[in-house]
């Protein structure tokens, strides 16, 4: 046939393997990032991207996808687990002779120094794979990697007449000559809290 169905060697050995444990994880991911990007190409930012002239490649792969990838690296390093428990299932159902075999067949002969160390290596790849989820979320949104929120730049925002800093939570008074109409509503909208 084209391609086999057990053993090692070329490319070829690789095909049915791969597409047998990233089956189902890819149909999921890709579901999540077509739903992440519907929600994000609705969003103020991108109209406005839009309404500015910025064309809509440009606008669906460096606006819209960067800001909706967070979600689907949350998942996709999620799924590393699965991949991890379902890697035995196909290594036994393909012979190929890898980690997952060698659990199986340490279990079965109750070899636990192997098995602790198959477990133990499999632990430090999950870990690794988090760490590697959560550096990536700095490189997908620079919000998260400049340590900033909406909530946080908008406080910092300074007032576009007289380039004032809104009000601390201490209410101390202002000059006469910083007051205007943005000071006004931006202090009289904190004080106005619950």
């Amino acid at each position: 046939g084209w391609l086999p169905t057990s053993g090692r060697g070329g490319i070829e050995h690789y095909v049915l393997p791969t597409i047998a444990l990233s089956w189902l994880s890819t149909a999921a991911i890709m579901r999540l990032t077509r739903s992440s990007m519907l929600n994000v190409l609705e969003s103020d930012f991108v109209t406005f991207a839009r309404l500015k002239g910025v064309g809509e490649g440009t606008v669906i792969w460096k606006h819209a996808l960067r800001n909706s990838l967070v979600s689907v690296v949350t998942y996709a390093g999620l799924t590393l687990a699965t991949l991890l428990g379902g890697a035995v299932i196909i290594e036994q159902i393909f012979a190929w002779p890898g980690l997952g075999s060698l659990m199986v067949t340490s279990v079965y002969a109750r070899d636990f120094p192997v098995v602790q160390a198959g477990v133990f290596v499999a632990s430090v790849v999950f870990v690794l794979a988090s760490i590697v989820v959560d550096i990536l979320y700095g490189v997908v949104d620079p919000r998260i990697r400049h340590g900033r929120t909406p909530c946080a730049s908008s406080r910092r925002r300074r007032c576009p007449t007289c380039r004032a800093l809104p009000r601390g939570r201490s209410g101390a008074a202002t000059p006469w000559f910083r007051r205007c109409s943005w000071r006004r509503s931006s202090s009289s909208a904190s004080s106005a809290g619950p």
